[in-house]
């Protein structure tokens, strides 16, 4: 799916990351035919939120944790995302859905 002009930015991605990139774009454009899902849009997204994610926290407005879910079973992540919910009480947060562990 991606063009030529693409296939630069892909050269130090994985096997694994390169098919989960068409993945992402074949999803996305299958959710919105009429955009032009490219593997250089992608790229762009994630630089602007790289830079918005690195200014949040060097803010300090925002607080990013990782938590490597691997070994974790659907009750454990259940009981964090429930726990994180009271804790931020009516506050929203993006993350993944609990059918995605890792």
């Amino acid at each position: 799916m991606s063009t030529e002009k693409d296939s630069m930015l892909r050269v130090r991605l994985t096997k694994r990351q390169s098919d989960e990139l068409d993945t992402i774009i074949n999803e996305l454009q299958a959710q919105m035919p009429e955009a032009s899902v490219t593997t250089s849009s992608i790229a762009r997204y994630a630089l602007e939120k790289y830079v918005s994610d690195h200014i949040a926290k060097r803010d300090g407005t925002k607080i990013f944790i990782e938590i490597n879910t691997a070994d974790a079973t659907e009750e454990d992540i259940k009981n964090l995302y429930d726990l994180i919910s009271k804790l931020l009480g009516s506050q929203h947060f993006s993350g993944h859905s609990l059918s995605d562990t890792n």
